[in-house]
């Protein structure tokens, strides 16, 4: 069998690999399949042997996809052989990391791939037939050419393609990215998922980058992808030394002193008050530089990482707008072939305006907002940032959807807002009140809300948590 020579991009190796590890990538696929998707001979022969194991089992071959090729090693000559053991070698470290696979991602990568081969090669065929004259051909080919609907974009029978609705229920049961314990885990649900677009709201210095950066930080140890952008509230080095001390749990700003970590969370009477019990965690010296990278090392073998899982982006005040960021985004994605599962922006007041600038402020946020929404769901992620709240809300005790700030249609592209509320006696303590300000698809009150304690001497603004024990209310009576 004579090989023609086909260079196979980073995307059609991306899909394939997809295809041989992950579920619901190869399902998806299995539904449009007809052979010669692919540009290269070998990997369709692959992509063949997936959807015959998948027809049969019902799942991805993984590292059963080796049994194939030995099974039909000898149909094939020497050269398209050794090709294709390559190949496959080259894919073995993939088998590991099934775990980690953007599969709506995936199959959006897969239906434009498909299709641009398919185009390139009905542009072979048109020019073909117009160098032969063969008009006839020519009009016959046009006529026969069918887009691959898969993905992004891409239309379908809603009573009959079975993939798509099995492919909409899993996404629906998905696990949260993110995860916390205790009553903070009950009050975040699974509302931190993929395509999901989370905002924190608060006054100024409320803590909403403290909250950003747990999140994203959690995210990572939970192996996920995090691509986080500080725009302009902290330098480069105030990010790093943050994210340090919460890698190292060692304070860099206290020398010589103990520092209170909270260990549990009491109510008074008719859950009027909360106060914090604590423990007291001594510290010889300040973190340093030779114990951060200690702390980065030991990370990094607490999540098994052989691979990046966390990007950080830092840029001055007002330096880059949501395009900018959308385009890093796509560099990374494609260039580096790292796709973000969360994306953190601390925050999007500070970004700079988007193309069209001389729009009216309102206008220049909205367009920002429904781009922000757009990369969560274009990239399948979970998108977070926060934004800051009116000035009434530095005399609310509980902050709702009235204390949006610049314009109210932040809360209808987001698919949920948090607030962060305190007031001076719970912010003495170390402790703040979260609730939900608008959720999309659950039930909620925004005068429901849980109490968490917190250490950011440490970067931990989430310690432990509570709900009042006289059931999950407020602890005071809202505004």
């Amino acid at each position: 069998m004579k090989i023609k020579e086909y260079k196979e991009g980073p995307n059609e190796r991306r899909v394939l690999t997809g295809m041989i590890v992950d579920k619901p990538t190869l399902s998806q696929i299995s539904t449009k399949w007809t052979d010669g998707l692919f540009s290269s001979q070998w990997s369709n022969i692959i992509s063949g042997w997936c959807i015959e194991h998948f027809k049969r089992y019902g799942k991805p071959p993984g590292k059963e996809i080796e049994t194939y090729f030995r099974r039909d090693q000898k149909k094939f000559d020497d050269a398209t052989a050794e090709i294709i053991e390559s190949y496959l070698s080259g894919l073995s470290e993939e088998y590991q990391r099934s775990d980690e696979v953007n599969s709506d991602y995936l199959v959006d990568l897969a239906g434009e791939h498909f299709n641009k081969v398919q185009a390139s090669r009905l542009c072979e065929k048109l020019n073909e037939d117009l160098q032969k004259n063969d008009l006839g051909k020519f009009q016959g080919h046009i006529q026969t050419y069918n887009k691959i609907e898969m993905g992004r974009g891409a239309g379908i029978d809603l009573l009959q393609d079975k993939s798509e609705i099995l492919s909409a229920f899993e996404h629906k049961q998905k696990e949260s990215l993110i995860k916390y314990e205790g009553d903070l885990g009950d009050f975040f649900g699974k509302n931190l998922c993929r395509e999901d677009f989370v905002s924190f709201l608060a006054m100024s210095k409320a803590g909403k980058s403290f909250w950003l950066m747990d999140m994203a930080w959690r995210a990572m140890k939970a192996r996920h992808r995090v691509a986080f952008f500080s725009i302009g509230d902290l330098s480069k080095s105030q990010v790093i030394t943050r994210f340090m001390t919460r890698a190292a749990e060692w304070p860099a700003k206290i020398y010589g002193k103990s520092i209170k970590w909270p260990t549990r969370i009491v109510f008074g009477n008719r859950n009027e008050t909360a106060n914090v019990e604590w423990e007291s965690k001594s510290f010889e010296k300040s973190l340093d530089a030779q114990k951060a990278w200690k702390a980065c090392e030991r990370t990094l073998r607490e999540i098994r990482a052989n691979r990046s899982y966390f990007k950080l982006f830092c840029y001055e005040n007002f330096s880059i707008n949501v395009m900018g960021i959308r385009a890093e985004i796509e560099r990374l994605c494609h260039q580096d072939q790292w796709v973000p599962d969360v994306i953190c922006i601390d925050y999007c007041d500070l970004l700079a305006p988007p193309p069209g600038w001389k729009m009216e402020v309102r206008d220049q946020v909205n367009t920002t907002w429904k781009h922000l929404r757009g990369m969560s769901q274009k990239y399948h992620c979970l998108l977070l940032t926060a934004t800051q709240a009116n000035a009434a809300s530095f005399s609310k005790t509980i902050i709702d959807r009235s204390n949006f700030s610049e314009d109210v249609r932040k809360l209808a592209h987001v698919t949920g807002m948090v607030g962060i509320n305190f007031t001076n006696e719970e912010k003495e303590r170390g402790l703040c009140r979260l609730n939900w300000i608008v959720l999309r698809d659950s039930e909620f009150s925004s005068r429901r809300c849980v109490v968490v304690a917190s250490c950011l001497a440490l970067a931990n603004p989430a310690v432990i948590s509570s709900y009042p024990k006289f059931g999950k209310k407020t602890l005071a009576k809202e505004d």
